[in-house]
């Protein structure tokens, strides 16, 4: 099975066309795999195109009515499986996003204290990009129809040559549920832990 999504993305200027395909390869009743491709422009704000305001003596921020949309590349392959006559759901995926065009701030005029006070120049340009790659599991176990456990694990590595972060994350998440009483209500509880390695 195979599908495919498009739109638009309405600028200053006109529009910028958003796409997506994804397929869906079943493997028997109980397994599939997947796999998708995206794109999709982001709209410069108003304050990167159309600012023009001076803080005080020092700065001075003007916008760039030629920025470009920035654009996202998505990449991502999964499988989902079940096991044990259904009460285990696994699910996996490997991701890649780039994005090009980013919007960044630069010095377009610099400024100087002497022998006249005259201020610095900001304005802003497509000159950033960024990727981020990673993988993310998922398992989820019913031991009875109000009894279950789930558990989830990202790792992600992320470049933004715009900013200094470069690094790491990875975040597990387990949630579980069982019944409080022989009612429908239930008791849920959850944790979840997050690190970033820069």
């Amino acid at each position: 099975m195979a599908g495919r999504s498009t739109g638009t993305e309405r600028l200053f200027r006109g529009t910028e066309p958003a796409y997506q395909i994804a397929t869906l390869y079943a493997l028997g009743t109980d397994h599939a795999l997947r796999a998708s491709y995206s794109a999709a422009p982001t709209v410069p704000s108003l304050w990167e195109v159309r600012v023009d305001r001076q803080s005080d003596f020092t700065v001075i921020m003007e916008g760039n009515p030629d920025l470009k949309p920035s654009k996202l590349h998505s990449n991502e392959i999964g499988y989902h499986g079940v096991y044990f006559d259904r009460r285990l759901q696994a699910e996996g995926s490997l991701f890649y996003m780039q994005s090009d065009d980013l919007t960044a701030s630069f010095v377009k005029q610099q400024g100087a204290f002497f022998p006249f006070p005259t201020p610095t120049t900001f304005s802003f340009d497509n000159s950033r990009k960024a990727t981020a790659k990673g993988a993310e599991l998922k398992w989820t176990y019913r031991f009875a129809p109000a009894r279950w456990v789930y558990v989830n694990y990202t790792y992600e590595t992320i470049d933004d040559d715009g900013s200094t972060f470069r690094g790491k994350i990875l975040r597990v998440r387990i949630i579980a549920s069982s019944p409080t009483s022989s009612k429908s209500r239930r008791r849920t509880t959850a944790s979840s832990r997050s690190s970033i390695e820069s």
